[in-house]
């Protein structure tokens, strides 16, 4: 699978503040990696630790600072399934805010291996969300690895009424995860589904503001579960996902399910103001 990454994002920050928290080491640390050092004498761009993909440790997470453009643009290596890659970012005002442009040419991947076009995606919303009010980042622990299901959950600042109307109703299934294409009828055996057939595919059960599950079908694997679970109250909501039946490694749909629930979460806080970043991407979905 080709994973070559193309990304846009908009960010409602001065084109300098979003570079400084793109190179500076206590920023990263804040919204990007565990553990980070960056120096332009140095030539480093280094990140690692726990939310970092293949950089368990410092020697893994050295990246070689290949050029700065100051508050403008930044260009590192990175070395990825043995691979040197190279990231590319670009910084462009836009109308009192930013256009922030990623480029990766991540080499292809194995099926159960993480699209690294999602880890952009979530890194990026974690970017954009602590430029925005210093929101905690919400990140995988890439030091486990997930076999047969996948186990998720977040916090969203909306009642459990609101949150189920974002998994059923289908405009607000197309603004976080669905595209333009989100077919939904709200009953046991109803059609669910998005991503033009791929995906989910009909609903197994269903109890308003508090339980969806669906079938889902994608590519190789078999028939699997999709089960979303609400709970909470006073305008707070737990939504807890489960997505189980696979038989194999599921580091692909982990870290794309956390940034599709992140997506939901700016969906329902944010309102209209929230927009999902632009994608170019061969190897992603929505």
């Amino acid at each position: 699978m080709n994973d070559g990454i193309d990304i846009r994002i908009e960010i409602d920050a001065p084109p300098a503040k979003v570079f400084e928290v793109l190179t500076t080491t206590a920023s990263l640390e804040a919204w990007f990696a565990e553990r980070a050092h960056v120096s332009i004498d140095e030539a480093r761009y280094d990140f690692w630790g726990r939310f970092t993909p293949y950089s368990p440790g410092p020697k893994e997470g050295r990246h070689r600072l290949l050029s700065v453009e100051p508050y403008a643009k930044l260009a590192f290596r990175w070395p990825v399934r043995g691979t040197e890659t190279t990231v590319e970012i670009d910084v462009v005002p836009r109308a009192g805010a930013a256009l922030v442009h990623l480029k990766h040419d991540a080499p292809p991947r194995e099926r159960g291996d993480l699209s690294l076009a999602d880890f952009w995606m979530l890194s990026f919303e974690n970017l954009r969300r602590f430029l925005r009010d210093g929101a905690a980042p919400i990140r995988c622990d890439y030091t486990s690895m997930p076999h047969d299901v996948v186990e998720l959950d977040l916090e969203i600042e909306a009642s459990r009424e609101e949150v189920f109307r974002g998994l059923i109703d289908e405009r607000t299934l197309n603004r976080w995860i669905a595209a333009g294409s989100a077919e939904v009828e709200p009953t046991p055996g109803g059609r669910y589904r998005y991503w033009d057939g791929q995906g989910p595919i009909k609903i197994l059960s269903i109890v308003p503001n508090e339980k969806l599950s669906c079938s889902w079908k994608y590519g190789e694997d078999p028939e699997t579960v999709v089960s979303w679970t609400l709970s909470g109250s006073r305008g707070r909501t737990r939504l807890s996902l489960v997505h189980s039946g696979f038989g194999r490694d599921v580091e692909d749909f982990r870290t794309g399910w956390l940034r599709h629930m992140l997506w939901l979460k700016g969906t329902l806080e944010e309102g209209e103001s929230w927009s999902r970043p632009v994608l170019a991407t061969t190897d992603c979905r929505a």
